[in-house]
Parts: structure tokens; C-alpha cells; sequence
């Protein structure tokens, strides 16, 4: 209804508005309706959120443009209609660029306010998602000291470190820093959104160090590392349910097996692997490990909504996950 109520009426004393006239109204009616919805559902998201300022500045400018000249489709019929208003003394239509005053106010008074409700709601959105990972996260650092740093897992690392000292083993101080290190890593460093992937990775090997303490020589553990780290950042705890669930499943004391976790650095993504057979009596994994591996999803479609692509499945006795984010 903006055009209807800011274009003003006939100013030679007629009442009526011409045929002509009410369709160029309802023409910029459904443009500016169009121009609306196509500024917050398509250009604010494709555009401006991503910062791509020019190209913004540049598609409102053409919406303009376009808008300005839609009167030029009835420039014959209004000129045929009331030549002497629309015709010079030559009989050329002397129709201008836009023959309203206060048009081009009505289209950025649309652009004003579709812009600022987008942006309002983009605001209250990351306001509400922010709230939600910083719940997540709590809740994540909770289940993870619950289901991971727990009495039973204490208790089989200081049995193991104790069976260390016992035999005066050279490995005693080493495991009791490693256990240290995951101590502090899960109390103090996961207080941060992102970490660097350093430390993350840092706490990965101190971890599987600390599970290959009860090991014996029929379980093998490949841990690897590839591209550069340095400068990256990730969101803390956020490999270590799959690292956990791999040892839960994956080790046996009589048969040979192995456990392979790869973390691979590129260009565009961080990628997580890992793989194991799955020697366990309880196969339902999802169910023993739930709460870790049901965090995890929960973060990640929080924290990388449409950045992140996650496999898990089971491949003739192995139980492989592959985790790719990207940058």
C-alpha cells in the first residue's frame, strides 16, 4: 500500500485516476513487494552478511534503476491519454526519468525497512545461537568429564601409572604430566569458543598415550598428523568421543587389531578419521557412547551448520568415522 498512499493524486482537479495509472501503481506495488523479500532472502544472506559490500551497493543500485524506469512501460499510454501533460510543443512526450515525486523515497523507505528488519532478525539470531553454544559447550565439557574423566577412567589411570612406580619404570613422571595436561586442558583451556588445533591435538596424544599404558603388544595404535597446523583453530573436545569410542570398541587383549585416527590439515578443511574393528560383545555404540557421540553432532550442526560433513558407519566389522570442516 506504500505507493497508493505516498504517490499523490492528480493535482488539475480530476478525481479519477486513468486505467493506465492504477495498473503503473500496482505494477510498483508487486515490484516493491518483489524487490522486499528478494533484499532480505537473498541479497542481505548472499551478500551483505558475507561482506561482499560492492556487490550489495552494486544489486541495490540496479533494483533502483529498474524501478525508476518501470513507468517508461506506460510513457505511450499516459502521453495518449493526457497529451497535454505529458507532450511537449513539438508532440514528443516530455515524459522525464520518473514522473512521481517522492517514488524513489518509497523504494528506499522499503529498502530502509526491509534491511533493518533482516538485519534485527540476523542480530536476535546470532544473539539465541550464541546463547545455544555456550549452553552446548557447558554441556559438553559436563558429559564429557562424566562419560570420559571419570572415577573408573581416574581409576585405571592411576592404577596404571601406580603399576609404573611399582617397577620404578622410567614412563612414571611421563604419564602422571599426560594425566596432568588432560586435567587442565578439560578445566581450564575448553573454557574458550575455539582453540587452537594444536592444543586440541596435544590432548589427543596425551589421551591415547595414557589408553596405550594398559595395552598389550596385539594392539597396535597409528596416530598421524598431516599439513600444517599452525594458526587453525577448532572447537574444543570436539574429536576426542570418537578417539574414546575407537578405544572403548577397538582394543582386545587376545585378538590383533589395530586403531588408526588420522587428522589431516588442507587448504579449505580440517579432516578427522578414524577407524577400528569393532571387538567389543556391545555393538550398539551409539547407545554405550551415546551421550559423547549425540554432543558432538549437537555442536557440530551448531557451531558449522553448513560447514561440515559427517560419516559414520560400519564396514565389514569396522566401525570408521570421517569428519570433514570446513574453513
Amino acid at each position: 500500500m506504500l505507493p497508493i498512499v505516498f504517490f499523490p493524486r492528480q493535482r488539475d482537479g480530476q478525481s479519477a485516476i486513468s486505467q493506465t495509472m492504477i495498473w503503473m501503481f500496482i505494477t510498483l506495488d508487486v515490484y516493491l513487494v518483489i524487490f522486499y523479500y528478494l533484499n532480505t532472502q537473498v541479497m542481505i544472506p548472499g551478500l551483505l552478511v558475507r561482506k561482499r559490500w560492492w556487490w550489495y551497493a552494486l544489486a541495490i543500485a540496479v533494483c533502483l534503476v529498474l524501478f525508476i524506469l518501470i513507468p517508461r512501460l506506460f510513457e505511450e499510454a499516459l502521453a495518449a491519454e493526457n497529451p497535454q501533460r505529458y507532450r511537449n510543443r513539438s508532440g514528443r512526450s516530455r515524459y522525464r526519468l520518473y514522473p512521481f515525486t517522492g517514488g524513489t523515497a518509497v523504494f528506499f523507505l522499503v529498502f530502509t525497512v526491509s534491511t533493518s528488519v533482516k538485519l534485527i532478525q540476523q542480530w536476535l539470531s546470532a544473539e539465541e545461537r550464541q546463547k545455544i553454544i555456550e549452553t552446548e559447550k557447558l554441556n559438553t565439557e559436563l558429559s564429557f568429564l562424566k562419560s570420559q574423566i571419570n572415577p573408573h577412567f581416574l581409576f585405571n589411570t592411576l592404577n596404571n601409572i601406580y603399576s609404573l612406580a611399582v617397577v620404578k619404570s622410567d614412563h612414571t613422571a611421563g604419564a602422571v604430566m599426560k594425566l596432568s595436561n588432560i586435567m587442565r586442558y578439560v578445566l581450564s583451556d575448553t573454557k574458550q569458543h575455539l582453540v587452537p588445533l594444536e592444543k586440541e591435538i596435544k590432548f589427543i596424544q596425551d589421551f591415547i598415550d595414557l589408553q596405550s599404558v594398559r595395552l598389550t603388544d596385539k594392539m597396535k595404535i597409528h596416530f598421524s598428523v598431516t599439513g600444517p597446523v599452525e594458526g587453525e583453530l577448532i572447537a574444543p573436545l570436539i574429536f576426542i568421543p570418537f578417539v574414546e569410542n575407537a578405544f572403548k570398541f577397538g582394543i582386545s587383549a587376545k585378538k590383533d587389531s589395530e586403531i588408526i585416527i588420522k587428522i589431516t590439515v588442507t587448504e579449505g578443511e580440517i579432516q578427522f578419521y578414524s577407524d577400528n574393528r569393532m571387538l567389543s560383545v556391545e555393538t550398539d555404540t551409539e547407545r554405550n557412547n551415546g551421550i559423547g557421540l549425540k554432543n558432538t553432532k549437537r555442536r557440530l550442526e551448531i557451531l558449522f551448520p553448513q560447514n561440515h560433513h559427517l560419516s559414520i558407519k560400519k564396514v565389514d566389522g569396522h566401525f570408521i568415522v570421517e569428519l570433514k570442516i570446513s574453513k
